[in-house]
């Protein structure tokens, strides 16, 4: 299934709770190039609702969108996997996004995307342009990835890939992660790639992340702000749970990149 060369302007969904999109609501198996989804509005996933999506995204345009609740652009909607507890199984969700524009979005959490908080997901951004997003209540202002179906390592985690060409620029949350907040989701930064002036109310300028690895392999983290942490946050007990209940350890690795100019109003001016 494809959508291509088409526009969705100024639509809006009344239901005023539940799942609804105001744009696009999507499921399955389906690619998007040259799309514009702009000036949308619904409780949640304002722009675009996709419900256990497995696609590519090109050269999309998501755009100026609101939900009341989250992912005001973007929302990644995945149900139970049902107790599947092999992590390469057909229960993986995969969203990949390759030159698109995800800018001017409002919503309470996840105001860019919001996703994997039930099953597993995998988002790839390359060349991607997530910009000027505010999570007015919450945690997310570009991007928030969380899984509250499960804790075990392997079950219920994903993953969040950021490659080369890809800007986060001038997203605002209230809470955690002005750029990403991920919990129990792991996030990798490719060289190439650029965070610069987000802003969180509490934890992680640009990164937080919470029971999950973080490797920076290069880019630019520059000029975010938060109370604690002004570039990244990391939040772990080091090791979480297995499948079979032994212990995974999670790692921090910062292997590259440089982190500049980065502001903390209490702890951690770069790092907390």
């Amino acid at each position: 299934n494809t959508i291509t060369n088409c526009q969705f302007l100024g639509n809006t969904t009344l239901k005023s709770s539940g799942s609804n999109t105001g744009g696009l609501c999507l499921g399955g198996r389906v690619n998007m190039k040259e799309v514009d989804i702009k000036g949308n509005q619904a409780s949640t996933g304002g722009g675009l609702y996709l419900d256990r999506y497995r696609g590519a995204l090109d050269t999309v345009r998501i755009e100026d969108n609101t939900a009341t609740g989250g992912g005001g652009g973007v929302y990644l909607y995945n149900a139970d996997v049902g107790g599947v507890t092999d992590p390469d199984a057909a229960n993986w969700y995969e969203a990949d996004f390759e030159h698109c524009n995800i800018q001017g979005n409002k919503a309470a959490n996840g105001a860019g995307i919001l996703g994997g908080e039930r099953g597993q997901t995998r988002v790839c951004l390359t060349d991607t342009k997530v910009t000027d997003n505010v999570a007015g209540s919450g945690d997310g202002g570009a991007i928030r990835l969380s899984t509250y179906g499960g804790q075990q390592y392997g079950k219920w985690r994903g993953w969040f890939h950021l490659k080369e060409g890809t800007v986060l620029s001038g997203n605002q949350a209230s809470g955690v992660g002005g750029a990403i907040a991920s919990a129990r989701n792991d996030v990798t930064v490719d060289e190439g790639v650029t965070i610069e002036q987000n802003t969180a109310g509490t934890y992680g300028g640009a990164i937080y992340v919470n029971g999950a690895n973080l490797a920076v392999n290069g880019g630019l983290i520059m000029e975010n702000t938060a109370k604690y942490g002004g570039a990244i946050c990391v939040y772990t007990d080091n090791y979480e749970e297995n499948v079979d209940g032994s212990q995974a350890q999670i790692h921090t690795d910062i292997n590259g990149g440089r982190i500049v100019g980065n502001t903390a109003g209490e702890d951690g001016g770069a790092i907390y």
